[in-house]
This record gives structure tokens, sequence and C-alpha cells, in this order.
């Protein structure tokens, strides 16, 4: 390839990662498509191609995407990561999980895969599992209010109340808004019967953004008990 078109492509890569950080999809799509008529190989465009896909819910189409991008540069731990999310889409949620433990054998560093990992561990009842992931990404990064976040929740699942309760209050140190960790103080509250508390961060959860009927639901559980 000439040197001509190599600067060619890296402007255009540049384009359209601006476009994708800014959610303009199909512009940086098109321009990804360009990139890979002019170099079939160009492997971060291929990837990003596919991670766009999966934005769009195309899931299938972003997988063997992203396979491609992994046979043309096996070692891009961000590469497995996003393949572990759109596996995690599909379904596959042992197949996302090889992913994610991939990305972190290359990138011990990368936060993601261990947060992703906690989530799809939880999900699968392997709390332990997930509590360990979660640990491990807040070992790499302690600013982080969505994995304290869940890992309050996991604790939760496992009846480690009182740790919950700080874990997150810690979430909440770090974002005196955050959603969902009002909510899940809210329901921690709400489940150990301190009513008044479990109202304020249940209302607080509401009114920060978190899903209305879900926050109503337990305020009404809180109303009906305070009745009784």
């Amino acid at each position: 390839m000439d040197s001509e078109t190599q600067q060619l492509i890296e402007k255009k890569f540049a384009e359209a990662t601006e476009h994708h950080s800014s959610g303009n999809l199909e512009a940086a799509m098109l321009l990804y498509q360009e990139i890979h008529a002019m170099d079939n190989n160009h492997a971060d465009s291929i990837h990003l191609m596919g991670l766009a896909f999966h934005q769009l819910g195309q899931t299938e189409q972003a997988s063997q995407l992203i396979q491609l991008a992994i046979s043309l540069k096996p070692n891009e731990a961000s590469y497995y990561s996003n393949y572990g999310s759109v596996q995690k889409a599909l379904g596959d949620r042992e197949e996302a999980l090889a992913a994610y433990r991939k990305a972190s054998e290359i990138d011990p560093l990368f936060l993601a895969p261990y947060f992703n990992s906690g989530e799809v561990l939880c999900s699968l009842g392997r709390e332990d599992e997930g509590e360990a992931a979660y640990r491990k990404a807040i070992e790499i990064n302690a600013e982080v209010p969505d994995v304290w976040t869940n890992l309050g929740v996991c604790l939760m699942n496992q009846q480690k109340i009182e740790e919950a309760e700080e874990v997150l209050t810690k979430a909440l140190q770090l974002d005196p808004a955050f959603p969902t960790a009002l909510y899940s103080l809210g329901r921690l509250k709400l489940e150990s019967d301190h009513l008044d508390e479990a109202n304020v961060y249940l209302t607080q959860a509401k009114s920060a953004g978190f899903n209305e009927v879900e926050c109503l639901q337990q305020l009404s559980t809180i109303t009906e008990r305070q009745r009784n």
C-alpha cells in the first residue's frame, strides 16, 4: 500500500472514531466500510464496525466482524472484551466469559472484562465468582460507581447485608445521585425493615431517573407495611 493511501485511511479512521464517539453510528459505519474496501485487513476498523453493529442491535453481524478482527490481531484485549459483550447479548454466557477471561489474560489491568464477567457470573447464580470479579475491577479503579453498585447487589444476593450497605454507600459517595445505587440501597433498607430510610432512598432513585414502575412498586410496599 502506498503512503498516500495509508494517510487517507488514517484520516478516514480518525473521522470514523470521532463520529462513533459522538454517537453518530451511521456516519461511522460508512467510513469503516470505506476503509474496509481500501484495506480488508484493517483490524481496528473491522472491530469498531462490529461494535457499531452491536450498538445498533445487529449482534450476529457484530459477532462475525469482531471474530474477523480477532483473527487479524489476536492480542487485542478490547476485541475480546467487546466480543464477550456480543456473545452475552446473543445469550451465550459461557462464550462471553471465555472472551472476558482472554481479554484479562492479555491485559490484566483492563477493567471492563472483570466488570462484565461479574455481571454474567451473577446472572448464572455464581455470586461468589461474580464478587471476586467485581473486587478485581475495584483494585484496578476504585472510582467507578457502577462497579461498587453491582458489587453491593451481588453481596445482597448472598445475604451479606452489612457489607452490601457499606459498598452501596461507597457508590453514593462517588456519585450521590447514582440511580441504581439509590434504588439498591432503598431495597436493602426495605428488606431490613428500615422503612423511613427505604422511602428516602427509593424516592431519590425515582427522582434520579431509575425505573419509575419499580420504584413505585417498592414505595407501595413501604406504605402497606407502615399501615400494618
